[in-house]
């Protein structure tokens, strides 16, 4: 089945879950699913750079921030900080 409407996903689901009689629990899984794609998608244009300064060992991140992919701390010599 082709889905190119929000309608079609809800008639999609609902055949998938063999549930025709209740909207709202359709509705549900389709939110679920959002929810777990934007927990553990990640992609290319959701990464950036980011320069920051340590106080007292903390450095503050940006509003939108994710996770690390990696962490360098720049002195003479690049250190790559490995997770512990």
């Amino acid at each position: 089945m082709t889905i190119a409407s929000y309608n079609d996903l809800k008639t999609s689901v609902s055949d998938f879950i063999h549930r025709s009689d209740n909207s709202t629990a359709v509705v549900d899984q389709i939110m679920l699913g959002e929810k777990r794609i934007q927990r553990e998608l990640r992609t290319a244009d959701m990464e950036t750079a980011y320069t920051g300064t340590i106080a007292s060992g903390v450095i503050a991140v940006p509003t939108d921030f994710l996770e690390w992919r990696a962490v360098y701390i720049n002195d003479s010599v690049a250190y790559r900080l490995e997770p512990k």
